[in-house]
């Protein structure tokens, strides 16, 4: 009986210990928003420029962005719903008037949210137009839109002059 117990309980020990990392454990998406900020102003530091500040209608219209696109299974900056087409359009939905704005987006397959977001400031950094996006001296207004389910995670990072 105290070869079962021992047994069944480093099978338990075991069992617990491959748990974590088998099964996807539903994270906030404002802690993933707020590290991809942290990440990206680190980036803009690198090169003399000062961080952008977290802006509301901004976050509105990022995680809409990254939801919708996750909702409806497209990857694009131009949405195919009437009204939110355009990043102006979606803007203006979330309360946002700002005119100097710029967006990047990323999608990820089989990737963790804390890997994805690890490794997307990393890929735009590694792309002209978006690092282009990410070191406009001008912009000074971030919002950070992450969507994922158990396949995807979709993330939109948009900037203003605000």
């Amino acid at each position: 009986m105290l070869f079962r117990t021992r047994t069944l309980a480093a099978l338990l020990l075991l069992t617990m210990a491959v748990l974590p990392s088998t099964v996807t454990a539903r994270i906030d998406v404002t802690t993933l928003e707020y590290r991809i900020i942290q990440l990206t102003n680190v980036e803009r530091q690198r090169f003399n420029l000062r961080p952008l500040q977290q802006n509301n209608a901004l976050t509105r219209a990022a995680r809409g962005h990254s939801e919708e696109m996750l909702q409806l299974d497209y990857f694009s900056h131009e949405s195919p719903t009437p009204g939110r087409r355009t990043m102006d359009e979606r803007l203006v939905l979330a309360g946002c008037t700002d005119h100097h704005v710029g967006e990047n987006i990323a999608r990820y397959d089989g990737y963790s949210p804390d890997d994805a977001v690890r490794q997307v400031v990393q890929d735009w950094m590694n792309s002209p137009g978006h690092r282009k996006n990410i070191l406009h001296a001008s912009y000074n207004a971030i919002g950070i839109g992450v969507a994922y389910d158990n396949r995807s995670i979709y993330i939109t990072q948009d900037f203003s002059t605000h």
